[in-house]
């Protein structure tokens, strides 16, 4: 079927599904362009980018953020279950991540990579603050594949071999994906694919 993808090409632990891409980008725009500019090349959503906080530009056909503690671009799905895919690289010792399903800036749960600190961790942002899921010890180096699967309350994120599980209780039933930096342009991210 067009549009469709054999889960195994995804992940090998759900080789039964074929899934359909909702949403792609690869982006391919000038640099400096903002998110909020900027167009994907697919998605079956209404909306496109938005930049909730600080800043989020299109650099050397890869998505980049500002200074902000944190930026934070979004693009809304308006569905809660689906596979998120997405090439991450880390160019500085600091944090960043692929947030996974989106309601607000209070609201959302992500995957963050810590290059000052080593660390892998699946993580939600509530009204209190961040708060940790899982996570374990890794070393990055250069562009690393993510893939993360959330189905209803559960959620699974492998990135570069290394899986993450957990159940979040975050109350949303409709979500969005994007890209989280905190403090400075140390990150970069590039083929971002969701497949529902």
């Amino acid at each position: 079927m067009p549009g469709a993808i054999a889960m195994a090409q995804i992940s090998p632990s759900f080789q039964h599904e074929a899934l359909n891409l909702i949403f792609r980008d690869r982006f391919t725009d000038t640099n400096g362009t903002s998110l909020a500019n900027h167009t994907p090349e697919k998605n079956t959503a209404t909306a496109g980018w938005s930049v909730a906080v600080g800043t989020a530009t299109i650099d050397s056909n890869a998505a980049d953020v500002g200074t902000a503690t944190p930026d934070i671009a979004v693009v809304t799905l308006g569905v809660a279950n689906y596979t998120v895919r997405c090439l991450m690289t880390m160019n500085a010792a600091n944090r960043f991540g692929v947030i996974l399903r989106y309601a607000s800036t209070t609201s959302f749960v992500f995957i963050e990579g810590s290059g000052d600190v080593n660390q892998l961790q699946l993580r939600t942002r509530d009204a209190v603050g961040y708060n940790t899921i899982s996570q374990t010890t890794f070393t990055w180096s250069g562009a690393i594949q993510l893939v993360a699967r959330l189905d209803g309350s559960s959620v699974s994120a492998t990135v570069g071999g290394t899986t993450l599980t957990g159940t979040i209780t975050e109350a949303q039933t409709a979500g969005g994906v994007g890209i989280w930096g905190w403090s400075g342009d140390t990150a970069d991210w590039d083929d971002l694919e969701v497949w529902k």
